[in-house]
């Protein structure tokens, strides 16, 4: 740990069991991560992506995307802390979702051909399936495992309990827990291949998992070392979290060929 603080940055992690906090971590949580990194290097595909400006409807779609999803950046950063959408998945996710929107929408308004108009195209398409990938991600596990699980462990302190609750009903975590999936779905792959969506390929997936590398390796290298414990089941001090992290891999293989089943279905 960089601070003394037993884990927990200002006790605001207080709530996490001690053991996923403090101690040694399990032999296999950085044998894990570095075998993740050399399945990325090793697994290397062609980066090049084809990709063809939103019209028409999907050009507002997006737009109107960027313009949302900027808007609850730009609140949170004058009304409330902007640092918890910085170090969370969440927050990742949700800027992810911001900055395929608008390079899509700025994209189409230069010529294909320019240096910028291929760049955002191209950046676009790069964040496309990373942008959708971590907006089902943070749907399904925050809604269906974490918040479930912090709700039983918060049950013998009623005040904290309803703190939580209406936390959770708060404008801005309704938009990047609950809103982000329609969100992504209406910008990535609504309009099936008949839209003008490509179909998601192995790079796609590759993308996803340089993503969620970058974050795991930021995750662990300095939240962990500072006492931010955003996600108890995957603490590198319990076995659980293996289990954890292999589900996740496997969720992520799973919204790849959902998303690409999607994709191909008649508009």
């Amino acid at each position: 740990l960089w601070y003394d603080n037993d884990g927990s940055y200002n006790r605001h992690f207080d709530w996490v069991p001690r053991y996923l906090r403090v101690g040694p971590w399990k032999p296999w949580a950085p044998l894990a991560f570095i075998a993740l990194c050399v399945a990325l290097v090793v697994l290397k595909p062609n980066l090049m992506l084809e990709h063809t400006p939103p019209r028409g409807v999907w050009w507002w779609v997006d737009a109107l995307s960027f313009v949302w999803c900027s808007s609850l950046i730009i609140r949170v950063f004058l009304n409330q802390d902007i640092a918890p959408l910085l170090v969370s998945y969440t927050g990742w996710s949700w800027i992810l979702l911001t900055a395929r929107a608008g390079c899509a929408a700025t994209a189409a308004c230069f010529d294909s051909n320019s240096i910028v108009g291929w760049l955002l195209g191209y950046l676009a398409e790069a964040f496309r399936f990373p942008a959708a990938v971590g907006a089902m991600v943070t749907f399904g596990v925050y809604n269906a495992v974490l918040f479930p699980t912090i709700y039983i462990i918060l049950r013998r302190d009623p005040v904290k309990r309803r703190k939580f609750v209406l936390f959770n009903l708060s404008f801005t975590l309704i938009n990047v827990h609950v809103l982000n999936l329609p969100i992504a779905v209406a910008g990535i792959a609504s309009g099936g291949a008949a839209g003008g969506v490509r179909p998601f390929t192995s790079t796609d997936f590759w993308l996803s998992g340089l993503v969620l590398a970058a974050y795991a390796a930021f995750y662990y290298s300095v939240l962990d070392r500072v006492g931010v414990h955003l996600y108890p089941p995957f603490s590198p001090r319990s076995h659980g979290s293996l289990f954890a992290s292999l589900a996740v891999l496997g969720v992520y293989y799973s919204c790849w060929a959902a998303g690409n089943k999607y994709i191909a279905s008649p508009p």
